[in-house]
């Protein structure tokens, strides 16, 4: 309930980087930065019919204000939390990410598109998927897989700026 243009930093927070529900499109979205609302995302380069300015995209931010925090606390207890809108739709990966995983399909196991034995009477009741659908369960799969990249490399970053604090400290 935290909208970034109608709430001041909550109590007990020190650090508040907050995007309204905009921030799905991982572009053009406003970020409540510690009480200032700020525009991210314009337009910029081209990458596999992608345009967007890759240093705006919403993980990527996320991650630079996460690993600028614990530098400056790594000397003190902390709590951080950084919650990502990505890999949730609508699945826009990071420009880096966007040609990732050509042709990844979702999982074809064997109730993929069949009416299981003993199915229950709304599963029963359904057509098979036409090509189209599939083909839009698969692009939403890949595209969900190429979002989870940057995800995964907010967390490797992370990781690897806790460690380095860790050895500075001691």
């Amino acid at each position: 309930g935290m909208e970034p243009g109608t709430a001041p930093i909550p109590e007990g927070w020190k650090d508040w980087h907050v995007s309204n529900s905009s921030g799905y499109a991982e572009f053009n979205y406003q970020l409540n930065d510690n009480g200032k609302i700020n525009q991210y995302g314009g337009p910029g380069a081209s990458r596999c019919g992608f345009t967007a300015k890759p240093d705006d995209y919403g993980v990527d931010v996320l991650s630079g204000y996460a690993n600028k925090f614990i530098r400056r606390n790594r000397r003190r207890p902390f709590v951080m939390e950084v919650a990502t809108f990505a890999p949730h739709a609508p699945y826009i990966p990071a420009p880096r990410n966007a040609c990732d995983f050509p042709g990844l399909r979702a999982p074809r196991d064997p109730s993929f598109n069949t009416n299981n034995i003993n199915p229950p009477a709304w599963l029963g009741q359904r057509k098979p998927l036409r090509p189209k659908q599939i083909a839009t369960i698969d692009r939403a799969y890949r595209m969900r897989a190429q979002a989870v990249q940057a995800v995964d490399q907010l967390i490797a970053n992370v990781e690897a700026t806790l460690a380095r604090g860790r050895k500075s400290v001691v």
